[in-house]
């Protein structure tokens, strides 16, 4: 953590170590500040990380009683509507609403079930995006785009011949 950091506020900065090589080649990915930090605050002072959670203190907070502030990871889920149809979007847990809510974060490794429903006089042609789109079902490890196909149902015609009708003059 940084905890001086920001006249005192305080921050933690994530980086992420590759799984061979040495801690050097570790990569900057974020940083953590309190979504209420106050100078003298001290956030960042302690950290914990298990797993996909990191816990961070700051002695300084609430008149020096201290806090911790726990945050979770989570990837960004985004769905487009493509082609020259019409559909909704839904997703299972709760959130993508699309029509409405075509964004949504979720927890590292949640299971995503979208659900595409046509709009009459259009069909669902398919899903495209990101490779773990197509069935639909999206597990949450990374950020995520995917792209639900509506397409307009085409009419067809067909002319029948009656009669010939000739015109006297």
């Amino acid at each position: 953590g940084a905890h001086a950091d920001d006249s005192a506020k305080g921050s933690a900065y994530l980086f992420v170590k590759p799984w061979s090589g040495c801690a050097s080649s570790s990569a900057f990915t974020g940083k953590l500040t309190a979504s209420d930090g106050l100078a003298g605050d001290n956030f960042g002072e302690s950290v914990a990380i298990s797993e996909d959670t990191v816990a961070v203190g700051a002695y300084g907070d609430d008149s020096a009683k201290g806090s911790a502030y726990v945050f979770t990871l989570q990837h960004e889920l985004t769905v487009t509507a493509a082609g020259d149809g019409a559909g909704t979007v839904t997703s299972a847990p709760a959130g993508i609403n699309c029509g409405v809510d075509c964004n949504e974060f979720y927890l590292n490794g949640t299971v995503v079930t979208l659900t595409a429903v046509a709009d009459a006089n259009s069909f669902f042609d398919g899903w495209s995006g990101d490779a773990d789109c197509a069935d639909g079902q999206v597990t949450m490890d990374g950020a995520r785009d995917c792209t639900a196909t509506f397409t307009l149902v085409q009419a067809t015609l067909a002319a029948t011949k009656v009669a010939n009708v000739a015109q006297a003059v």
